[in-house]
């Protein structure tokens, strides 16, 4: 992707209505007006069994977006998990459409670019509060962080890196210890789509006493696992906060929306008309997930 269209694609309105911010070093960062704490107010006025604004385009799962991450960021909570569709664009580096749907064929680099995009929003918010010196952002591989360097451009003061091989890792007496040598103290952590291995070594670190940081799990599927599942994903999420979570469920994946934010039940809907199939306070699993698009 040239310079120019990735200029051209970050002025929509996506991430905190920020302008030209992936560009070459030197040039101008214009900034809007920052967000204030009414937007987090927004969050703790959900009343019990009051419909749930569930978003059903991408400009929609944009805005609330937006909002999450700045309330996360005020609240301090140690880990959060955020997950969206595999490949959904946001239009971080580019146009990107409006209809929040499955794709049919998937192809690894549109995940790619997918889970790449969510990482640079977070860049972008960190960047606006001028606080992206503290901030880690941490790819599964060292080419997939590469990637991301080269294709913003300009990440800020903000570390970009990926995880090590598996055989560096396990060379250290820890993998709590060879993590946080990567880290070097950065107190936010992103970690865009870790394997499982790499869960673990992320679920180590944020257990330790002396560590104060907050991890916050991008594309990391680690919810709505099948209720026999034993891998360490389920351990992950007993530990997160589901601070914002989208999935398709249903026959390809496309005739219903899992849907929950800050302070909202889990609610699936149908995709087409938003009609609510099912609600709980406590994560569902597949097979309940299942039953209810049957149901509907």
């Amino acid at each position: 992707m040239g310079a120019r269209q990735l200029r051209r694609g970050l002025s929509w309105i996506v991430f905190f209505a920020l302008r030209d911010a992936f560009v070459p070093r030197g040039s101008p960062r214009p900034l809007r007006p920052l967000r204030t704490s009414q937007h987090a107010a927004l969050w703790d006025v959900l009343l019990p069994n009051e419909p749930v604004n569930v978003p059903l385009n991408t400009s929609a799962l944009s805005n609330q977006l937006q909002d999450v991450i700045f309330t996360v960021n005020q609240k301090g909570w140690p880990q959060v998990d955020i997950d969206l569709p595999p490949g959904l664009l946001l239009g971080v580096e580019g146009d990107a459409p409006d209809e929040l749907e499955p794709k049919k064929e998937l192809s690894k680099e549109e995940e790619k670019q997918g889970d790449r995009e969510l990482a640079g929003g977070l860049i972008q918010f960190f960047y606006e509060f001028k606080n992206a010196v503290n901030l880690c952002v941490l790819f599964r591989s060292r080419a997939l962080a590469t990637d991301a360097k080269v294709t913003w451009g300009d990440y800020g003061k903000a570390r970009v890196i990926g995880f090590p091989p598996a055989r560096v890792m396990e060379m250290e007496e820890s993998q709590a210890v060879a993590l946080a040598k990567l880290l070097r103290n950065r107190p936010y952590v992103v970690a865009v789509a870790p394997k499982a291995r790499q869960l673990r070594a992320l679920q180590e670190l944020s257990e330790a006493k002396d560590v104060k940081m907050m991890l916050i799990l991008l594309n990391a599927r680690v919810r709505c696992r099948s209720e026999d599942c034993k891998d360490i994903r389920k351990d992950v999420a007993f530990a997160s906060n589901p601070v914002f979570h989208v999935s398709f469920v249903g026959k390809g994946e496309a005739e219903a929306m899992l849907y929950k934010s800050i302070n909202t039940p889990w609610v699936l809907v149908r995709r087409s008309d938003g009609q609510e199939l099912w609600r709980g306070d406590e994560e569902p699993s597949k097979e309940v997930l299942r039953e209810a698009v049957k149901r509907s």
